[in-house]
């Protein structure tokens, strides 16, 4: 009994594990490809075409797209406009990126990017998300 009250006693003072949420699959689904590079001593330019996907169960209306960090693709400041995707339906952008090479050379791996996705929902709350991006498509 004593044994027993021992275990107790030291599991009661461990931490608590935290509980892991159940995630379902993301509201949104983006695939990039880089089209026409151009490249010189300086500079890369570039056609990004974005392909959005909403599988968030209703409309999604003022779709902004950006990267979250420095990037090649898309300057941060700078978010690319969807306007409304109905749910379960695509959108497609073509976007211009011209960026010195040294930032190209400072960014992540095209496989870690992570895009956010701000957008009005049917309630008509502003929210946002991070996907990751596939590149290809």
């Amino acid at each position: 009994m004593r044994k027993a009250l021992i275990v107790v006693c030291l599991l009661l003072s461990l931490p608590a594990l935290p509980t892991l949420a159940a995630e379902g699959p993301p509201p949104f689904h983006l695939i990039f490809r880089q089209e026409n590079v151009v490249k010189d001593e300086v500079k890369t330019s570039a056609n990004v075409m974005i392909n959005v996907i909403n599988r968030s169960g209703s409309d999604a209306q003022d779709i902004l797209v950006s990267i979250p960090m420095q990037n090649p693709y898309l300057p941060n400041d700078v978010p690319v406009f969807f306007g409304t995707i109905p749910d379960g339906r695509q959108s497609e952008v073509l976007q211009i990126a011209t960026l010195a090479n040294d930032i190209i050379a400072a960014a992540e791996p095209e496989e870690k990017l992570v895009w956010r996705i701000e957008y009005t929902n049917q309630a008509g709350e502003r929210t946002s998300v991070d996907v990751k991006g596939e590149n290809g498509f």
